[in-house]
């Protein structure tokens, strides 16, 4: 699959949305959702983190590690086939990852993550299309997508989603 690069950014009031576009290259009727990294929040209060570029450039913890969380709000019955994820890794003691996680009041469970970044110094395009469960039951859980950073070496550039509607 070619990547095709971000949709053209919408500022609005409450933030930042970014444009849904067909992926060049994708299977026929496959959508991309392309993710920056200041749609991520901290899922901790004390997580020390910076957004550069005036919120489009990397996300990176300052000290420490970090975990980020971003809401998937796809369409009910959406089958997700991939998720890509883009990380600035420079240091090789370091490393970030990308998990799909379905929650409810009852269960939390990772459905997909995708490989570690290696410390090259490199943006590293990170990606899995091994997910279990892909079809979204959004009437039954949630699905959220979280991030860990675990040094300041290492930034998200991006992430993103690749799926089909029903």
């Amino acid at each position: 699959m070619k990547r095709r690069g971000f949709a053209a950014a919408v500022v609005t009031g409450c933030g930042l949305a970014l444009a849904v576009a067909a992926a060049a290259g994708s299977p026929e009727g496959s959508t991309q959702l392309h993710l920056a990294p200041i749609e991520f929040s901290p899922a901790a209060s004390g997580t020390n983190y910076v957004v550069a570029g005036g919120g489009l450039g990397g996300l990176c913890t300052l000290a420490g590690a970090g975990y980020f969380v971003r809401a998937l709000a796809l369409p009910r019955g959406a089958r997700v086939e991939r998720i890509t994820v883009y990380f600035e890794d420079r240091d090789p003691g370091a490393m970030g990852m990308m998990s799909l996680i379905r929650r409810n009041h009852e269960r939390l469970e990772a459905l997909a993550v995708t490989p570690v970044s290696a410390g090259t110094g490199d943006v590293e395009s990170l990606s899995t299309s091994d997910i279990r469960e892909p079809v979204l039951e959004v009437d039954k859980y949630a699905y959220l997508l979280q991030v860990v950073l675990t040094g300041p070496g290492v930034c998200l550039r991006g992430a993103e989603v690749t799926y089909r509607l029903p």
